[in-house]
Parts: structure tokens; sequence; C-alpha cells
């Protein structure tokens, strides 16, 4: 990898992206959606694959259809500025300049299997996508968790956190993560180590 290869890179991960002498940088800075909470901003858009760069819905948004997030391309999710998604984020076609270079994911995630899914009762099934990475019971995956900070490589929570979902390693809302062992839905739904919570990874 040459060094222009590599300043694109770091450049991806904090929301700057090259392409010969243009650079695009995410507009508003800091820019964050309408979504309950704190929103989310364009560094989980890239990283969690919730969009694509002609501003569509990318292959981690709400997965296969489960998990109610709507439309990406609902107003309500207007954020910062009265900004949606495509238009601040350079991940999802919008930001100031041109040119976008994917952000680097490391980590190898888990995968559901035939038997995770026949774990689960009736109603999670449609969550469970034999095949597919894994994802919480909201539908958030693990390349969410890293890029929210949810969770440290130790298993233990990240400083991105809820406080208010309870303690990640007591699985009292989402999941129960423990280092090097394995991670399980509070609703009986299982998997191994999961990136990028895990040092198994």
């Amino acid at each position: 990898m040459n060094l222009r290869n590599i300043a694109s890179s770091v450049l991806a991960g904090i929301g700057l992206v090259s392409k010969g002498n243009a650079l695009c940088v995410d507009d508003p800075k800091g820019w964050r959606d309408g979504a309950s909470g704190p929103g989310y901003d364009c560094a989980t858009y890239a990283l969690g694959q919730w969009c694509t760069t002609n501003g569509g819905e990318g292959v981690g948004w709400n997965p296969n259809n489960a998990f109610g997030w709507g439309k990406i391309s609902w107003n309500g999710f207007k954020g910062t500025d009265n900004k949606k998604f495509d238009e601040a984020c350079c991940a999802c076609g919008g930001g100031v300049g041109e040119g976008y270079t994917e952000p680097v994911y490391d980590h190898t995630d888990y995968v559901f299997t035939e038997a995770d899914r026949d774990a689960v009762g009736k109603k999670r099934k449609k969550k469970i996508i034999v095949g597919e990475a894994w994802v919480d019971k909201y539908g958030y995956s693990c390349r969410v968790y890293k890029s929210m900070n949810l969770c440290n490589a130790d298993g233990t929570q990240g400083d991105g956190w809820d406080s208010g979902d309870g303690e990640i390693s007591g699985g009292t809302e989402m999941l129960a993560v423990i280092a090097s062992k394995p991670v399980k839905f509070v609703d009986g739904m299982a998997s191994d180590a999961v990136c990028p919570c895990s040092t198994n990874c």
C-alpha cells in the first residue's frame, strides 16, 4: 500500500475521503441524524454499511426488514442543520467534495447458523439470518458496535454504551458480553464470541 492509499484509509476513518486532489468532508462536521437519543453520526452510517454512495439503503440497514427501522429516506431522520444522511455524509453521497474510500474494518464477525435460528422463538426467527453476520436484538451489527464504541476488546462496555441500557456485561437489556466466552442475547439467541467485543478476534 502506498502512502496515498494509507492516507486515504486514515481520512476515511475520520469522515474525510480523498480522490486525486479532491477531498470530501462530512458537512456539517459532527452531523447526527434525527433518530431517538443522541442520533447516529456519519461514521456509523459508513462503517455500519447503512447507506450506499448513491444515497440508498446499504446492506446493514434494517437487516432482513426485521427490526422496524423504516425507510432510510424518512424525513424524521433529518438531523443537524436539517440535513439527511445523503446530504451530510460522504459515505452516502453527501458532504462537500468528491470521492469516497470505505473505512477499514479488520474484524471477522460471527455468522449465524441454523442452530442459532432453531434456538429462538417464532417471533425472533426472522431476526436470525443464517449465513449472515451477527446482529443484536435491535439489528445493530458488530460494525455498529465498533463505530459507536459500544464495547471494548475485552468484552467490557465502551465509552459509547448508554448506561440506561444496563450493564453490557450483565445482559440486562441487549446482550451479555464476557471476554473470551460465548455471547448470548438475553432472550436466548446465542452466538460465539462477537467481534470486536472479544479477545478471540
